[in-house]
């Protein structure tokens, strides 16, 4: 779990060098990139053929010569495949991807106009099957939102409500007396943007399709933590899901949960890059954030803890 730190302290954290203008060193590398050298960067995108990073991907569920379809946490989407697609063996016959059995992770590069590129990824992490919280509720759906963004709520994705007698985070943290429950959930005091300072990003390294339901459900009975520990997470297609509610401490980074925003982008990064979806949601939020929350720099996980 995480220690208690103030504001000043957390502020201290990872303040060190900017990221090239693509924004990838975000979380591929011990990198804290401050967020107006993010914004002030270029803003021209790669044509679909020249990015060095997918544009979605997400679990196989079907396929044709003319399309593909890929599951992520609440769904499917159908994408179109261009007449002279290159599978993840180099062939260029549609049949090519019947030796990608149906449920394993694929990646899409080129755009909605047509995909030329399907690659098979090296398999992921799963978590139990049965792994479930009986307080989550029927996920309804909903989408709220923020700002310009679009979001699946809590209600949306049927979380439960936080359960403050977990081992790890069990009871309510009290400022007065900080030793009593130094890693209780705490709800910081308004206005946030006397506190929040940093936007940290990390990679589920799990299947695409286990979302915010699955992972508060290991984060609460496995770790041992009152809630999801994330803010936010991005799926493959670039969704973005409401998790821990923004005005409590996170459960992200071990040390350095006090002032910070966690992140969390689906999928295992170690295996594949990010998508063109992930990082682009992931730059907007970024800029969302940054006026109301004074959130001044993004930094990866090993910012703070390089060696998990």
């Amino acid at each position: 779990m995480t220690r208690s730190l103030s504001r000043r302290a957390a502020l201290g954290f990872g303040m060190t060098a900017a990221a090239g203008a693509a924004g990838i060193g975000l979380w591929l590398r011990s990198r804290s990139t401050p967020l107006s050298a993010l914004q002030s960067a270029p803003q021209s995108a790669p044509t679909p053929s020249d990015d060095p990073l997918p544009a979605v991907g997400g679990e196989l569920a079907a396929f044709d010569a003319q399309s593909v379809t890929l599951l992520g946490p609440m769904g499917s989407r159908t994408f179109p495949l261009m007449r002279a697609v290159t599978f993840a063996d180099g062939s260029r016959e549609p049949s090519s991807l019947a030796d990608i059995d149906i449920g394993r992770n694929v990646v899409l590069f080129g755009s909605d106009r047509g995909f030329q590129r399907v690659e098979l990824v090296q398999p992921f992490a799963s978590l139990p099957g049965n792994l479930t919280l009986p307080t989550q509720s029927i996920p309804t759906g909903e989408e709220i939102t923020a700002g310009s963004l679009s979001m699946i709520s809590r209600a949306g994705w049927g979380a439960a409500p936080p359960d403050h007698t977990v081992a790890n985070e069990s009871g309510f943290f009290d400022p007065v007396d900080p030793q009593s429950t130094p890693e209780g959930w705490w709800e910081y005091p308004p206005p946030l943007r006397d506190w929040l300072t940093t936007l940290v990003v990390h990679h589920s390294a799990l299947n695409y399709t286990e979302g915010p339901r699955a992972i508060q459900a290991f984060h609460v009975l496995d770790r041992g933590w009152a809630d999801i520990a994330y803010h936010y997470l991005i799926d493959g297609f670039g969704q973005l899901y409401e998790g821990r509610i923004l005005g409590a401490r996170g459960a992200h980074t071990e040390g350095a949960n006090t002032g910070t925003v966690g992140v969390c982008l689906l999928g295992h990064f170690d295996r594949v890059l990010p998508t063109r979806a992930q990082m682009d949601l992931l730059t907007t939020l970024a800029g969302y954030l940054r006026e109301p929350y004074a959130i001044t720099h993004v930094a990866g996980h090993r910012d703070f803890n390089p060696t998990i």
